[in-house]
């Protein structure tokens, strides 16, 4: 069991560091997370430690020594979240990942040296992650992940390696220290025990007379004789991320900031499954008024930040807010995996995308049902062009459509050269509308080319190509 190494990474200041990087609050000015339950201050800036302002403060006492304070308020579900975006982003680096709610993520590294070359090339890639989100850490390793975690929480910041080095900082550590009810805290220091090291001294017998089995299987942990780690963490199937706005949001185009965030983090969702959306759906809550939820639909697959970003400010800026906004989610409505045709690397497809991007840009503007792309319908028959929008038709066949399909067929006139035909449509037994026809392509003397065909002994136009 010791032979095993385990990193913790102990954030301190989740929310703090969310709000910072999403821009929501300035970090020159003193900045606060205040816990309502505990009526505490339990996440503080640089500037309010300037101020005066202590952790554990009560809200009173800080408001008298920082008037102009800023204060967003602590909530659980949120960290957690927070939490588990940041495994999600750390997954692209490493396997085995423990979330330890609701501020630290247990990562077991010693599985990893082959691949890495060392446990500081380890550390680094994680590290870099970390900074990419502008995240304050402190961070420890050693046998397991709780006694990685009590390390960390004391800001030790060393990777610690060798047996003797981890069990030396261990022996140092207060008991108070230790993740213990504070009822067990009393107890162990009324007995004389007050650093880890003594506590590791006495036999377990002893112990278990004196406290329940959850100590003893805490100090083997400790002690590297077992680990207690929780269920490792596996990034979802589908994407969705909600964010507690630090303060209330009265215009659709302050959201831009938050959503950029996410849509990066989508951005690494997509491409660690080679997949692809053409379809988000955002969702705005506010205090009072039921939530609003926003389709926003792009034309293909293909995971552009900017055209996302655009598509979202387009949808926004027609959207009207009943209040201001306290928190949205934005999830991506269907995921599919790139086929051949989106990852074709020698076929030039502006002209597609461009027409694509076209379409997404009118549909979040102008709504879904306003706008609709002409389309082949399921079905052989050319006559049946006018009865359905759908976009089934096969690019073979569709070279063979014409761009205009006659109500009516009218009689041929002259003697137009054929180009290509045969193709027989014998088809619609099924609706009571059988056709049976031979179809040609042909060219006429004014260089129109035009869908004919021959029925009880004459010809007849039926469409015209463009």
């Amino acid at each position: 069991m010791a032979d095993q190494r385990w990193l913790y990474v102990y954030c301190y200041r989740l929310t703090l560091d969310n709000a910072l990087h999403a821009g929501a609050t300035d970090n020159n000015l003193p900045v606060a997370v205040y816990h309502q339950k505990r009526n505490a201050l339990i996440q503080l800036n640089r500037a309010a430690r300037a101020a005066g302002i202590e952790q554990d403060m009560g809200l009173a006492q800080a408001a008298a020594l920082c008037e102009n304070l800023e204060l967003i308020d602590y909530d659980e579900s949120m960290e957690l979240s927070l939490l588990k975006n940041l495994a999600s982003q750390l997954y692209e680096c490493v396997a085995e990942i423990s979330v330890s709610p609701p501020d630290g993520l247990a990562i077991r590294i010693d599985n990893l040296v082959r691949y890495y070359g060392s446990y500081e090339q380890i550390w680094e890639a994680v590290k870099a992650v970390i900074l990419s989100r502008n995240i304050r850490c402190h961070y420890a390793s050693a046998w397991s992940p709780d006694a990685a975690r009590v390390l960390a929480r004391q800001q030790t910041n060393i990777l610690l390696l060798e047996n003797a080095s981890i069990r030396r900082a261990l022996n140092e550590l207060p008991v108070s220290s230790l993740l213990l009810s504070q009822k067990e805290s009393h107890a162990l220091y009324r007995a004389g025990i007050k650093h880890l090291g003594a506590l590791f001294e006495l036999p377990a017998t002893e112990i278990g007379k004196r406290f329940n089995s959850d100590l003893l299987k805490y100090l083997f942990s400790l002690k590297g004789d077992s680990y207690r780690a929780g269920p490792f963490y596996h990034p979802p199937a589908t994407f969705e991320q909600t964010v507690i706005l630090p303060f209330e949001v009265t215009g659709t185009d302050k959201l831009n900031a938050y959503l950029g965030k996410i849509l990066k983090d989508l951005g690494i969702f997509l491409r660690l499954r080679n997949a692809g959306t053409q379809w988000l759906i955002l969702t705005l809550c506010y205090r009072e008024a039921d939530p609003v939820t926003l389709d926003i639909r792009k034309s293909d697959l293909r995971f552009s930040f900017d055209e996302w970003a655009n598509l979202i400010a387009l949808k926004l800026e027609t959207t009207e807010l009943a209040e201001p906004v306290i928190q949205f989610t934005l999830c991506a409505g269907e995921i599919n995996e790139y086929a051949g045709k989106e990852a074709d690397f020698f076929n030039a497809r502006k002209h597609f995308f461009a027409r694509q991007q076209l379409l997404s840009k009118l549909t979040a503007r102008l709504g879904n049902q306003a706008v609709s792309d002409a389309g082949w319908p399921e079905d052989h028959r050319f006559t049946m062009a006018k009865a359905s929008r759908s976009h089934a038709c096969s690019e073979q066949a569709a070279q063979h459509i014409p761009a205009f399909i006659l109500s009516q067929p009218q009689r041929l006139t002259g003697t137009p050269k054929i180009e290509f035909g045969p193709v027989r449509i014998e088809s619609g037994w099924w609706d009571n509308a059988p056709e049976q026809r031979d179809y040609f392509i042909a060219l006429n003397q004014h260089g129109q080319r035009m869908q004919i065909f021959r029925e009880q002994g004459g010809w007849y136009i039926s469409g015209w190509y463009a």
